[in-house]
């Protein structure tokens, strides 16, 4: 067959298939030629309301339309080759869109419903969205992000929308929403793996959120209180994830909020959890000292004797180890383990920030209890007054 009756007939089969092509249908052509003239936001503009007005008569609207909102999007990239930086001076007011902005809300709105259901109609919907958030529509414009995030989370345009539901409830101040559809995302897994970066956002509201949920000062007690802190212990638990970065902060809160729930065993449980699954958390040596705290409170003073010499092995230059040293001397002789208070009274005289008298007091309630102190003890003796008789140390320890 020879080539001009193979063009022929694509042709033909071209003019069958759109006859409101500009050799067939006038309007189409008017249309075009102010496509072809178009060459500032003006002449996109008339280019645009052509092919929309077309779309109402046309024997194939979507075509029209699309031709219609390729002409909007260029009207208004034109007039934005400048983008605005807008001041953010706290909650804002909305203010009035600009004739061209008002005209290409109404436009991007007219191609939804034209292509409903097309990627392209999710595209028209975000980009009304920000317009109009430009102008601080926010509520408005929250309510077309929140849509795109619940019905087309398949989009390449939804991590985005998402990450500005986010930014715009906190402009809002509206952080009860903000926690309530990052709670939403966390559900669905497939989605955050595809957009890792905000699967970190929604990770950082969460722990905020978590964080924010404490009921009030620590220095308010009640039944109300303490259940409340077990809540919000128990929520921090449930945050951790497999793979999860934060784990020992989490970890660390929900122990915290144990104690402050008055659950000191529950406390313990979880700072030793800690020390398991991270070890070489940079918490450690507070955790440490959590968890000797919580033993003391509960009467376990064996436990809290080794977990106090833990504490000062982990963190000697710290100014609380004389207090934790001092603690671990007076349990070990109240368990008759005068050895190793022995070695833990001289660890404290080796302990900054430690006292004469309070070593000699120490030296003195090692004697009181039979222990003849090893050679490396020695020079401590210099130092010890004579024995007072009733001479009893609380066991309060102070952090």
């Amino acid at each position: 067959m020879p080539r001009w009756l193979v063009l022929t007939l694509v042709l033909a089969r071209i003019a069958a298939a759109a006859p409101h092509v500009a050799s067939h249908d006038p309007a189409f052509a008017e249309a075009e030629k102010l496509w072809a003239a178009a060459k500032d936001p003006r002449g996109w503009r008339a280019a645009a309301d052509a092919f929309f007005a077309l779309a109402a008569t046309a024997p194939d609207p979507l075509l029209a339309a699309r031709s219609g909102w390729a002409a909007a999007r260029n009207a208004v990239g034109d007039a934005r080759a400048k983008p605005e930086v807008l001041p953010f001076p706290g909650k804002p007011a909305p203010r009035p869109l600009s004739e061209l902005d008002a005209w290409f809300v109404q436009r991007a709105e007219q191609y939804e419903q034209l292509a409903a259901g097309s990627p392209d109609a999710v595209v028209a919907e975000f980009l009304r969205a920000n317009t109009l958030r430009r102008y601080d529509h926010l509520e408005e414009a929250n309510a077309l992000y929140l849509d795109i995030v619940a019905a087309h989370r398949d989009h390449a345009v939804a991590e985005y929308a998402a990450n500005l539901v986010a930014d715009t409830f906190a402009r809002l101040e509206q952080y009860d929403q903000l926690v309530g559809v990052v709670d939403q995302l966390r559900t669905d897994k497939a989605f955050l793996a595809r957009f890792p970066d905000l699967a970190h956002l929604v990770h950082l509201v969460h722990l905020k959120a978590l964080r924010d949920g404490e009921p009030i000062g620590e220095g308010s007690r009640g039944p109300q209180t303490f259940a409340a802190y077990e809540a919000v212990g128990e929520r921090y638990l449930d945050a951790i994830e497999p793979g999860e970065s934060d784990r020992d902060e989490l970890l660390y809160n929900a122990l915290v909020s144990f104690e402050r729930a008055r659950l000191a065993t529950r406390a313990i449980e979880v700072g030793e959890r800690l020390l398991r699954e991270v070890p070489r958390s940079r918490l450690a040596p507070r955790v440490v000292a959590h968890v000797a705290r919580d033993e003391t409170d509960i009467g376990l003073f064996a436990d809290a004797a080794r977990d106090l010499e833990r504490y000062a092995a982990l963190a000697p230059g710290e100014a609380d180890v004389r207090d934790a040293l001092d603690d671990a001397v007076l349990f070990r002789i109240g368990l008759g383990e005068l050895a190793q208070a022995a070695r833990d009274l001289d660890a404290l005289a080796r302990a900054p920030h430690e006292s004469k008298d309070d070593l000699a007091r120490m030296k003195a309630q090692l004697a009181d209890a039979g222990l003849a102190l090893p050679a490396t003890s020695w020079p401590l003796l210099e130092l010890a007054p004579a024995p007072l008789a009733g001479d009893v140390t609380a066991l309060e320890h102070i952090w």
